[in-house]
């Protein structure tokens, strides 16, 4: 069958194609390495013996030989993870420029845990620091996708991924910056089945007679591309989907190709222990230096093992007169569990015997194999970095201290596992600031977590010249307005114990101080009792906020939100509200086709009638706020000026036109 000609390539097709060659040749040797390290320490089904070995074991002349496997690694990696879990990377933004602001940090930091938590982050940085510690190399995303209870249609909001396969990921081999920050390009790959590609992409083409895998009978591959480009100035990430011949192109002819908001590659690599030799790469994880010696302590134990189950039994020295007629009993001795083992007391004559049964010991176990054992043992240990103490056991009762230092120990000789997903977090952070403004365009409302997990909402306004401000509405209630675009900020991830941690153990210093000073518990009650977190503590904590002094009450008010409108005066001004809205609807209506007269006539009844009912209103209610206000605080009276300020303002805004009023008064000058 003749061979078929080449289809002919795009020029970016051609370009991605070289890369992504280029890329597999530098790194499936590291990939490789990584996955034998993997496959060594993988929890479920750990391949610690080679397999020409285990093959000679498994055929051995006299019956297969046992491969036991008795992993030490599997604690001390989970050591590293869980650590992590622990102590979570937190992202924290600094100010930069003149237009940034420490508060808008603030708000970019919860908007930063409201994307790990819409996410589920936790998941994708768990999993690239596991393949990391085990194999040397783990890689996580970011990625846009369609908010689907969005106010806004189409809402596009970044969301961070996990990658399960890190040989599915070809980054551009040149990159040295441990965080990939440098990175030019990058490959994601998928292996599709034809069917589900052609159902996908029916318009896309096929060239059989390629031989470098990217298609074969049964399946295509597909790559995720993205590469920086230089267009007007600027640095754009290029976004698009390709297989081995084409840009890919949806059902309805649409090409994939996007561009995704940042200047930089939205893949994060997380890097084990890295070294450079002579311009190439080398990468590991804290198992490969322990791989010979558990080797060396599965070879031990197994030959332990074989020690004790092949060796001789405890033997039975018996006379042959005394087991006469029982040997049925005497041959199952060493092979089941027998209750009781008859023999013959006499002999022929009926004279008793002098002589019973005996059971000989054999030999024990050579105490070399268990030395070299507990030798290989600590030779895992000293390849990890980590003792037995810090994984909670500790054999000979040391001291508290003792373990605890042995426990800082065993952190630092595991911390960059940790420092490097930090790196990499940090990266992430520094890419969703230039995705943020992109993606929030549009005026709305958000959510932030705080710190403590508590939700809270800011609005987004992309007009507004500031960064962050803080306005109040209508009903007096601080609403704080941001606009990503403005300003520039630096990001790292900080490392340290999760805020849980950090608010159990300033609880119990807190503890400690009222314990010294029970007059303390008067001052700082409701703080401790927030914080301990128990059921009903939010309601005992707010009953202790009452019976605060006055003077800290005041002071807690001064660092709090503005005080509360009275409710006297609330009621005016929500009623001032209904009265504007009426008249604008009025007004609205007038413009459409009410007759002027009447609508004129209309508007100056209505303009003198809430003129007068508000200037009574106004003068009877200010009487009962100042009283009102009298009986909280002395020194509120500025507050109440403010809001009768308000009010008139209030009043004024419902003024007519300038044009409408010169024409209602010819009118009422004629009539």
């Amino acid at each position: 069958m003749a061979r078929k000609k080449p289809l002919q390539r795009d020029a970016m097709v051609e370009e991605a194609r070289k890369r992504f060659d280029y890329a597999v040749e530098m790194w499936t040797p590291i990939y490789d390495a990584a996955r034998e390290d993997m496959r060594f320490s993988d929890p479920t089904d750990p391949q610690q013996w080679p397999e020409e070995v285990k093959r000679e074991r498994k055929t051995a002349q006299g019956g297969p030989r046992p491969c036991l496997v008795f992993d030490q690694t599997q604690q001390f990696v989970r050591q590293v993870i869980n650590t992590a879990r622990r102590n979570k990377p937190a992202l924290s933004f600094l100010p930069v420029d003149d237009e940034s602001d420490i508060k808008m940090a603030d708000v970019l930091k919860g908007l930063a845990r409201q994307t790990e938590y819409a996410s589920r982050a936790e998941v994708s940085y768990i999993t690239a620091l596991d393949q990391a510690t085990r194999g040397g190399i783990g890689y996580f995303r970011l990625v846009l996708e369609a908010e689907k209870n969005s106010e806004i249609a189409g809402q596009l909001c970044p969301k961070i991924k996990r990658v399960v396969d890190f040989s599915s990921v070809w980054p551009d081999p040149d990159f040295t910056e441990p965080d990939g920050s440098d990175m030019q390009w990058c490959f994601i790959e998928e292996s599709m089945h034809r069917s589900r590609f052609d159902k996908l992409y029916p318009n896309a083409k096929a060239d059989d007679s390629d031989t470098k895998g990217w298609f074969t009978k049964d399946h295509v591959r597909i790559v995720e591309c993205y590469r920086l480009t230089e267009r007007e100035g600027r640095t754009v990430c290029e976004h698009f989907k390709m297989s081995g011949e084409e840009i890919l192109t949806d059902k309805d002819g649409n090409q994939e190709l996007s561009e995704f908001p940042a200047e930089f590659v939205p893949v994060f690599p997380v890097l084990g222990n890295e070294e450079w030799d002579e311009g190439k790469r080398r990468l590991s994880g804290c198992v490969r230096l322990a791989r010979d010696a558990q080797i060396t302590y599965n070879f031990e134990r197994n030959s332990e093992f074989e020690a004790v189950a092949l060796g001789p039994k405890a033997p039975w020295l018996v006379p042959l007169s005394g087991i006469n007629g029982l040997e049925s009993f005497w041959n199952q001795a060493n092979k089941g569990n027998l209750a009781y083992l008859p023999f013959n007391d006499v002999d022929e004559s009926g004279n008793p015997v002098s002589f019973k049964p005996e059971r000989i010991s054999p030999a024990g176990i050579a105490a070399g194999w268990t030395q070299l054992s507990e030798r290989s043992r600590q030779d895992i240990q000293a390849a990890l970095g980590m003792y037995q103490a810090t994984v909670g056991n500790n054999p000979n009762q040391q001291s508290g201290r003792a373990v605890i230092a042995l426990q800082d120990k065993a952190d630092v000789g595991s911390f960059h596992y940790v420092d490097n997903l930090a790196l990499s977090i940090s990266h992430c952070g520094r890419v969703l600031t230039q995705v943020w403004p992109v993606v929030y365009d549009q005026a709305q409302v958000l959510r932030i977590i705080g710190e403590d997990d508590d939700p809270k909402f800011v609005q987004v306004d992309p007009e507004q010249p500031v960064g962050y401000a803080e306005k109040q509405d209508v009903t007096g209630k601080k609403v704080v307005s941001i606009n990503p675009a403005v300003g520039k900020y630096d990001v790292r991830a900080v490392v340290g114990p999760a805020f849980q941690t950090r608010q159990a153990e300033a609880a119990a210093e807190l503890g400690e101080m009222v314990n010294g000073n029970p007059q303390l518990m008067a001052i700082l009650g409701d703080v401790w009792v927030k914080m301990r977190n128990f059921p009903e503590a939010e309601k005992v904590a707010k009953r202790l906020r009452a019976m605060l002094p006055p003077q800290v009450q005041q002071a807690d008010q001064e660092e709090g939100e503005a005080p509360q409108i009275p409710p006297q005066v609330m009621g005016i001004l929500q009623q001032a509200q209904q009265e504007i809205q009426a008249l604008q609807q009025q007004l609205q209506e007038a413009q459409s086709g009410m007759a002027a007269e009447q609508f004129k006539a209309q508007q100056n009844f209505a303009l003198e009638q809430f003129s007068a009912q508000q200037t009574a209103l106004i003068e009877s209610e200010r009487e009962a706020t100042k009283r009102y206000v009298a009986e909280l605080q002395a020194d509120n009276k500025h507050d109440i000026a403010e809001l009768a300020g308000m009010v008139q303002l209030l009043i004024q805004k419902m003024q007519p036109p300038p044009q409408l009023a010169a024409a209602v008064s010819e009118d009422i000058a004629e009539s």
